[in-house]
């Protein structure tokens, strides 16, 4: 986390995204700054204990295993606005990180766990975005109904 925590001091990101419980819990006990924490209380689909994110607002969500629901990416775009929030996912949050990369300002960071590989960051800018629209449009769409 003394990486991340340099990484986070150069780049002076306007935004920090926490997607997943690890990554969550990893940097509130570093004492690393978050914006906003996406958990679902479980890591390699196994549950875990829940942690106590302190936070100004807090968003709770439905968002099914391997779907981007709707509503889940509208609670996002509320807790980026709000900023200091966590939301807690019932389901899974593992794609989520795709709608933070696209609705959070261009130089925010979105943090997520990669199993067994350890910490990515990605960078939100306007490439990152085109990159992450062409995946989703490969993607399935479905209805899914709340």
């Amino acid at each position: 986390m003394p990486q991340l925590a340099r990484l986070l001091q150069e780049t002076k990101a306007p935004m920090v995204v926490a997607v997943g419980d690890v990554v969550s819990r990893e940097t509130l006990v570093a004492g690393i700054p978050v914006d906003v924490r996406i958990v679902d209380m479980m890591t390699l689909r196994r549950s875990i204990d829940s942690t106590n994110y302190p936070s100004r607002r807090v968003f709770k969500v439905k968002n099914p295993a391997g779907v981007i629901a709707m509503e889940a990416w509208n609670v996002i775009k509320e807790a980026l606005r709000a900023k200091d929030a966590v939301v807690w996912v019932d389901g899974e949050e593992d794609l989520l990180t795709l709608p933070c990369v696209l609705e959070s300002p261009d130089g925010a960071i979105v943090l997520y766990g990669q199993p067994r590989e350890g910490l990515v960051v990605v960078r939100s800018s306007r490439e990152k975005k085109r990159e992450v629209r062409a995946l989703l449009d490969r993607m399935a769409r479905e209805e899914v109904a709340g």
